[in-house]
């Protein structure tokens, strides 16, 4: 037996099992209870809640993102209509043009036939 190993105890009548640990290997593992794992414990703790405030600013950050894009679709629809409206009031724009060149063209035209009726 090494004085540094771990030995296992068997009771041959209960059949349970126990360990005897070196008393190095006891000190080590008591400084690790009572340091260590007070300081990881308080570290992961720290890493939770930074976890859980990131966690809440990933879903606020989605929720603005969902409003953000009711608004988009909300404006490409009136963008839309608006590009509807505007092609429509060209349409009648080219149409009004047209009248009034034709009704220019009328008026010369009749102004000139008038002039040559009224010379004859």
């Amino acid at each position: 037996m090494y004085p540094d190993s771990i030995v296992m105890i068997k009771d041959p009548v209960t059949k349970e099992v126990g360990f005897v640990f070196p008393s190095k290997a006891a000190i080590e593992y008591r400084n690790l209870l009572a340091n260590r794992v007070p300081e990881y414990e308080k570290t992961i703790a720290i890493q939770e809640s930074k976890l859980s405030t990131c966690d809440s600013l990933v879903t606020d950050k989605k929720k603005e993102i969902a409003v953000l894009e009711g608004i988009l679709k909300d404006e490409r629809l009136k963008n839309s209509k608006l590009d509807t409206l505007n092609k429509e009031c060209e349409k009648q724009l080219k149409c009004k043009k047209f009248w009034q060149t034709a009704s220019y063209v009328l008026f010369g035209t009749t102004v000139v036939l008038s002039g040559i009726v009224i010379a004859k």
